[in-house]
Parts: structure tokens; C-alpha cells; sequence
């Protein structure tokens, strides 16, 4: 076990991007307010993730501190705010958490790995509560969970990648039940980074895919049924492959992947899935800044995965919307809150709109980021007739919480007009300058 600091940008600001797979509903655009930050123990958070705890209805959110060797649990107070958070040891290093129940009792428990080369069970009680349970080894630097049902024997298992170790190995935790595990330890490529659990032979069987960092490959291991798996598959990848996660994006019934790379290529690929553990040619997007994880989720609530990617050398926020398969348009881009690296999407205020909340690796702030979706009850072709001849394209910026926003026409030629709007009491919009935006001919 080699415990060093994880390797990140070393830049300050942050970013969050938001890609959107598939069309909202007509002028239904994910608008998030400017961050304001929850303060917690420790600095670089490297994994957290939101769930009920407590069953009252609300979100909760708990975290690991690799700086400060804690697992942090924040339980919501029903508004999206946090009560005073409590923390526990998790070892020396922790690098990823999951959610998982290990004893049947209704109560969702907690899974750590740690650079001590451990996977800590921490198991849930009444009122969000969460006491140490059972440990167990891991390969050479845990670096990413995942769980499924590998076995089929109706319990939550885990998978866990691992970064070093030479031959290099991940592990999986077969549930037996009662918080009891069989660990199972599967040869595989190095410096494996991001992990998925997904079907892509079609049989049944949740397989496992990593993103190989060290070696610029996706490692693809096929379930024979019993939580065992084959060798690796192996595909080629571009420079520093970093995390992935899978989802049918093309609709034709195999899981597809998609993909971040850090440092030099920046690039994000969808790799469609072909089924018997094979992949096609990826479509590839230049990203123009370092990725760091990735989120898949249903921000616009159209039923279709949308795709969030945290940057930490960035400090905004982009969303892109495309209404068909996955093939982006440009985004766009507001704060995301400095040395924004794991995010998480709940509905925390219980508006009914996904909100986001994302670590900074560089402070002890979460950035919490509300959402405040405002239907616009105007189309592209509403503004060419009524406020804007010629307009061809339009997109949305937020002004604040009151949900007024911004509004930019493009014109035929390219000549592009701002236009600033309000909401009224009664829920119409309006323009503030009721003067049209003639855009024809620039």
C-alpha cells in the first residue's frame, strides 16, 4: 500500500458540466442558482453520495475526507439545509463510498474503501445513524466502488477498482448476508480508475468495465453468473482514461459507455455497446478542460440520462441539451464552486427539481447548487413572429432565485441580442423591454 496524495489539477477554480443526452420539454432548461457552501470536517472530499437515511423523506448526504480520514454523514432538515454533520474514523485515506444494505433491516448501510487497503462496512440505524461494521482487504489502492447483485442471490454486492498492485487486481465482495462477504480477486489491467457494473453481453449477468488510467485502456470482465468473472476484454482509449459510466444511449437495448479522460486529450467519448462484451467506435467531443468524474442523471425530468462531468480547474457550470441520441450542442456555463470534483443529484429542497451538490478538493466546502427550473412559455418560432424576425436559436442564463433570466437570440446572420425578462406574480413572463429584437439580415 502506497498512500499518496491523489492526483488532481493543481489549480483552484472549478467547474461542473452538464450534458444532456436527450431533448427537455419544450423550453424546460436545468437553470441552477450561483453555489452557496455547506461547511464540513476535512478537505479533499473524494466520493459522496445522497440518499433518505433517516426516512423522512429528505435526501441526506454522506462523504469521505481523504485528508482527514472521515466518513461524514449530513442528514437534511426537509428545506435542502444540513443539520451539523457527524463523522466517523474510515480509515487512513478514504477514497469512495457507497450506498449498500448488508442485514435486511430496511436501514440503508454505508460502504468505504481506504487507502489502507480496506473496505469498511458502516451500518445504518434508526434516526441516520451509523456505526462501524465488518472490514475486509482490498488490492493495492482502492480507488472506486460500485455495487450490484453479481450473484444473483438477491443482496448488494460490491466491486471495487484498485490503482496500484503489481500483477494488478480489483476485487469483489459477494454478500452472503448478515454482513458477511466472499472476496473474490480478479487479475485485470493496471491502474484502473473508473469503474461501472453494467450488462454488455446480455445475459443476465451484471458485467464489470474500468477506465485503466496508467495504461489508456477500458477493461471490460464478463460475469459467468456466480459473481466470477473472465479476462479482461481490452480496448484502447486516449490519453488518461479517468471515469466512465453506462447507460443505453442510442436506445437499441445494449448498455453504452461513456467515458472522461484527464490531462492532454480532454476528451469525453460515448462508446456504443454491441453486445457479447464488445464495443464499437466511440464519438468523441474535445472538452477543452480536465474532467475529473462524471454523473449520470435525469436533470431536465424527460425521462432520458443526462450527464454531469466535474472539473476542478474550472470555476462554472455548463448544460447541453440535444434532442436526439447522444450528440451534443455547445454548453453553457455558470459557477460551479472552487475545486468541484464529486457531485451528487437529489431533489435536497423537495421542490420537485434535481439539485446538485459537489466537493471542493481543495477546501472543507460543499457547493450547493439549487435548481431553479423555470418553464419558458415561449418557443424559437414564438419569438420569430412576436419579438424576434429571424431568430434562429435561443439560450437561457439565470438571474437569480426570483426566476427572472436572460435571454440570447441569435439572428440568421449570426448577430446575436440579449433580452432581459421577468417573472410576474401570476406566473406569466414577460420581456422587460417590450421593443422586438430584429435580427434578419443582422
Amino acid at each position: 500500500m502506497d498512500r499518496q496524495r491523489p492526483r488532481v489539477p493543481a489549480v483552484l477554480p472549478a467547474t461542473l458540466v452538464l450534458l444532456a443526452c436527450t431533448s427537455a420539454a419544450a423550453g424546460a432548461v436545468p437553470i441552477f442558482n450561483p453555489p452557496d457552501y455547506i461547511d464540513v470536517p476535512g478537505e479533499q472530499v473524494l466520493s459522496l453520495t445522497a440518499a433518505d437515511f433517516n426516512l423522512d423523506g429528505a435526501p441526506d448526504l454522506a462523504l469521505v475526507s481523504y485528508q482527514s480520514d472521515s466518513l461524514t454523514v449530513l442528514l437534511n432538515d426537509g428545506t435542502g439545509s444540513f443539520l451539523p454533520p457527524a463523522s466517523l474514523y474510515a480509515g487512513d485515506g478514504p477514497s469512495s463510498i457507497a450506498i449498500t444494505e448488508i442485514d435486511g433491516d430496511g436501514y440503508l448501510d454505508l460502504a468505504v474503501a481506504s487507502w489502507d487497503d480496506q473496505l469498511r462496512i458502516f451500518t445504518g440505524y434508526v434516526d441516520g445513524v451509523f456505526r462501524p461494521g465488518p472490514s475486509f482487504p482490498t488490492g493495492d489502492n482502492p480507488w472506486k466502488l460500485a455495487t450490484e447483485d453479481f450473484d444473483g442471490n438477491g443482496r448488494l454486492d460490491l466491486a471495487c477498482s484498485c490503482l496500484g498492485g503489481a500483477p494488478a487486481v480489483f476485487n469483489v465482495f459477494l454478500n452472503r448476508g448478515g454482513g458477511d462477504f466472499e472476496t473474490v480477486t480478479v487479475p485485470t489491467v493496471s491502474g484502473q480508475r473508473g469503474i461501472v457494473a453494467a450488462d454488455m453481453n446480455a445475459d443476465g449477468w451484471p458485467d464489470l468495465v474500468f477506465a485503466a488510467y496508467a495504461t489508456d485502456q477500458l477493461a471490460v470482465h464478463l460475469n459467468d453468473g456466480s459473481g466470477h468473472f473472465g479476462p479482461a476484454l481490452t480496448y484502447a482509449t486516449a490519453d488518461k482514461p479517468y471515469d466512465l459510466a453506462a447507460s443505453d444511449l442510442n436506445h437499441d437495448g445494449h448498455p453504452d459507455l461513456l467515458l472522461i479522460h484527464k490531462d492532454i486529450d480532454r476528451q469525453i467519448w460515448a462508446i456504443p455497446g454491441l453486445g457479447g462484451g464488445l464495443l464499437g467506435a466511440p464519438m468523441v467531443w474535445n472538452a477543452s478542460r480536465d474532467m475529473d468524474q462524471l454523473l449520470l442523471v435525469d436533470l431536465d425530468d424527460d425521462g432520458d440520462q443526462d450527464l454531469l462531468v466535474t472539473c476542478s480547474a474550472a470555476a462554472d457550470v455548463g448544460i447541453l441539451l440535444q434532442p436526439n441520441g447522444p450528440v451534443w450542442d455547445p454548453p453553457f456555463f455558470q459557477e460551479g464552486g472552487a475545486g468541484a470534483y464529486a457531485p451528487a443529484a437529489a431533489d435536497f429542497d423537495r421542490d420537485g427539481d434535481l439539485d446538485l451538490i459537489v466537493s471542493s478538493y481543495w477546501t472543507n466546502r460543499l457547493a450547493r447548487l439549487r435548481n431553479t427550473t423555470y418553464v419558458v412559455p415561449v418557443t424559437v418560432s414564438d419569438l420569430r413572429s412576436e419579438v424576434a424576425p429571424g431568430a434562429v436559436n435561443l439560450s437561457w442564463q439565470s438571474l437569480g432565485a426570483d426566476g427572472d433570466f436572460r435571454v440570447e437570440v441569435e439572428g440568421e446572420s449570426g448577430f446575436t441580442r440579449e433580452l432581459e425578462t421577468e417573472a410576474l406574480p401570476s406566473g406569466a413572463w414577460r420581456a422587460r423591454d417590450s421593443s422586438p429584437l430584429l435580427l434578419a439580415g443582422g
